[in-house]
């Protein structure tokens, strides 16, 4: 449904054309973030991999830790082991990633600071400015909805995260050779947040109040730079097959 109002909108001419087939695919139950992209990932419900928030406390009155990889293999890691070459980028609840056959860079639920969000080490190094998205970096800013001109502020930041992202994970797959990996799983979570903190810019008219033209022109511009990004990650990996999904 999403998807559908974003083409309508004009504003992913590149990527419609790539997805011209769309189907409704039902969620995990809970269906929250943390045990969907699990589930993805291990082809397991959260009751078989265990991952129900971003956060486990390991005993009452411990500090509560994030969460990070599932015990159980991935499918890239199934994939991996067979001889295919793999490419994993910004991959939600997967730090630390596992040594691979090709590359794979962790995403949301990533400790601040750490040097080992990468592998092979050398792409870790040749990364060391990327920041992936941390869901609690976001929890404070609730009353965004409520303040246009801190709203403007947010949504320039995360333009600016996403073109950050989206050069990342270029670098990652040319330092990789594109030509030798078979797959190629990206995740870009800045979708998320603005679908939680900018809904109404692409609401229908009964269901929010229409947005202020400043804020529907940054919105326009995060997805036409969504757009232009992925369509050259596509370009450079040269994919047979490509697939669209979201955790909720």
């Amino acid at each position: 449904d999403v998807w559908r109002r974003l083409c309508d909108r004009g504003w992913l001419p590149r990527l419609a054309p790539r997805f011209p087939v769309l189907a409704p695919l039902a969620s995990t139950v809970p269906p929250l973030t943390a045990p969907a992209w699990t589930s993805i990932a291990t082809g397991l419900n959260p009751g078989r991999h265990g991952v129900l928030d971003f956060w486990t406390r390991p005993s009452p009155g411990q500090p509560a830790r994030l969460i990070g990889n599932s015990t159980t293999r991935t499918f890239w890691e199934v994939a991996s082991a067979q001889g295919f070459g793999v490419g994993i980028f910004n991959y939600p609840l997967s730090y630390p990633p596992r040594p691979v056959n090709g590359f794979w860079v962790s995403g949301m639920n990533t400790p601040r600071g750490v040097a080992d969000l990468a592998t092979p080490a050398a792409l870790a190094a040749a990364l060391s400015d990327f920041a992936p998205d941390i869901a609690v970096e976001t929890t404070g800013r609730r009353d965004l909805r409520r303040h246009l001109a801190d709203r403007v502020v947010f949504l320039r930041e995360l333009i600016d995260l996403q073109a950050a992202h989206l050069a990342a994970g270029l670098r990652a797959l040319r330092q990789s050779d594109p030509a030798s990996l078979s797959l190629f799983v990206f995740a870009l979570t800045t979708t998320d947040r603005f679908l939680h903190f900018f809904w109404d810019c692409v609401a229908g008219a009964e269901e929010s109040e229409s947005p202020p033209m400043a804020l529907m022109e940054l919105a326009r511009a995060f997805w036409l730079s969504l757009d232009e990004g992925v369509d050259h990650w596509f370009k450079t990996a040269a994919p047979d097959l490509e697939l669209l999904f979201s955790d909720h």
